[in-house]
């Protein structure tokens, strides 16, 4: 009796228990930046063995860096024109028609938060990220996923503007439709006792179309300069995970 319980005793000494796998999955920006961080302090102090990570969990993160790249890209080109027609003198800043330059300079700051908030992000922890082998695959995907988002989606959304300003929001459509509405104009602005006129309207419509493409230049400029952002930020991180491989090298 003695025996067999010294038997299965030794057996469950012997036993390795493992922890389930945990998955690592992105799910948002911030989780996938929080999972590279940890996985860059795992392998800054030991080898991690290879398919920790599985090849969906790999894809997550590039799923992760399309989406929000696509996602700010795209806001940014919606607030862009409005932006300019601050800028340019067609709607009011904070009540006033002709803002000073700290109020340009806020409208720029509005409409160009969003994409630099989200780069400088990714860009901080790019830099300094130790880049293991697992590090280096998940924070690629991230980081280069978002980048092409950025690029291809300006590119997109560029034409589009280049085609509703020279194709869909032209000058003889804004005359035709100021034509079309232009009774209902006038019985609403008489109803409120307003002298906004058609022909106000008209002109501001007509100025507001000549700001179409600064607007979408400006837009894609700002993420061509994301990008670039990042793309020093990875090279600085990868001269980093360098010196701290050739430090590594002599201490041995």
């Amino acid at each position: 009796m003695s025996k067999e319980t010294g038997t299965k005793t030794s057996a469950s000494a012997d036993a390795i228990v493992t922890s389930p796998m945990v998955d690592v999955r992105a799910t948002s920006l911030f989780h996938a930046l929080s999972e590279i961080e940890q996985f860059s302090a795992a392998e800054l102090r030991t080898d991690l063995p290879e398919g920790v990570v599985p090849l969906l969990p790999k894809f997550s993160f590039m799923d992760v860096g399309f989406k929000n790249g696509t996602v700010t890209t795209a806001v940014t080109f919606f607030l862009a024109p409005f932006s300019m027609a601050a800028i340019e003198h067609l709607i009011p800043v904070f009540g006033d028609n002709n803002p000073s330059l700290l109020d340009k300079l806020f409208v720029y700051a509005f409409a160009s938060a969003p994409a630099w908030a989200m780069a400088m992000l990714i860009a901080f922890i790019s830099m300094k990220t130790y880049r293991g082998r697992i590090t280096k695959t998940l924070i690629n995907n991230l980081l280069f996923s978002y980048a092409t988002a950025k690029i291809s989606v300006s590119i997109f959304l560029m034409a589009i503007g280049y085609f509703i300003y020279s194709r869909v929001f032209t000058a003889d459509l804004i005359s035709n439709s100021m034509t079309t509405l232009k009774t209902v104009v006038e019985f609403i602005s008489a109803s409120v006792n307003n002298n906004f006129t058609s022909d106000k309207i008209y002109y501001f419509l007509l100025d507001f179309r000549k700001i179409i493409i600064k607007a979408v230049n400006f837009a894609a400029l700002l993420h061509v300069g994301t990008a670039v952002m990042l793309l020093i930020s990875h090279i600085i991180g990868v001269q980093k995970t360098r010196q701290i491989e050739l430090l590594r090298k002599e201490w041995e």
